[in-house]
């Protein structure tokens, strides 16, 4: 017998004693099935608890409130509120829009509010307040950003001391109006009035959610300004966004 036809009767022999061992049959790769594949969660409920309100995720991991920012549709977030302040003495909050989450060990929420010092005819503060809750339903304050005081300084800004809401204040309600009729690329919903300033007019500061024109367009806040003369149309002179998670000293 040739050499080339002993080693292929050798290998021919080796290939039929590894089938009968492994009972004749080849052997087969078995695949796992693939994982589902969820589908995009759908719209959320009305009833959303203010952790849950969809937002638009920034620096920080702070999450804009994209809902409605009236406090009284989070009861969650006034009984916390209630609980970080009802032992506190000398300073008094009164809440009035939740305007972003942070989910941490717990969640921090910060909320616009008008506050004061307990004593007669006080000056009144516009603030953005920083309360922290953890996860067993302790609250506590950890921070807060004075955004306008209730007095004016020579030629500056005076702080609302009257309803926050754009609503009660037909005059910047009539400004702010007017100065989206011809604005194109982006909307400006009102949240709260802040201040005012005398000018040769009146610049009025209104906290804002302002969102780009563009199919599912994520909100954000901003500080704007509108400025208003008897003799010409209102216009929007400047916008700052609102940077969460900057506290004072």
């Amino acid at each position: 017998m040739k050499i080339k036809e002993m080693i292929k009767t050798v290998t021919a022999l080796a290939l039929a004693a590894g089938l009968a061992a492994c009972g004749g049959k080849k052997t087969e790769q078995v695949l796992e099935p693939l994982p589902d594949i969820k589908k995009p969660a759908e719209t959320a409920p009305a009833e959303t608890s203010a952790a849950e309100v969809a937002g638009d995720m920034i620096v920080g991991g702070w999450s804009i409130n994209q809902d409605e920012t009236a406090i009284e549709n989070y009861p969650e977030v006034l009984e916390a509120f209630e609980k970080a302040t009802k032992d506190l003495t000398g300073y008094s909050y009164e809440p009035f829009a939740l305007l972003a989450t942070q989910l941490v060990s717990g969640t921090n929420y910060c909320i616009l509010c008008r506050g004061h010092v307990v004593i007669p005819d006080p000056a009144q503060e516009i603030v953005l307040v920083y309360l922290y809750e953890d996860l067993a339903g302790n609250a506590e304050i950890i921070g807060r950003k004075n955004v306008f005081k209730g007095q004016t300084a020579l030629g500056g800004y005076r702080g609302n001391t009257g309803s926050l809401s754009v609503e009660d204040n037909e005059e910047v309600k009539a400004a702010f109006e007017g100065a989206l009729m011809n604005l194109t690329g982006a909307s400006y919903e009102p949240v709260a009035y802040l201040g005012d300033q005398a000018v040769k007019g009146t610049n009025y500061v209104v906290l804002s959610r302002v969102r780009a024109v563009a199919p599912n367009a994520q909100g954000k806040f901003a500080y704007v300004t509108v400025y208003q003369n008897v003799d010409e149309p209102a216009k929007f002179k400047d916008v700052t966004d609102v940077v969460f998670g900057e506290y004072d000293e």
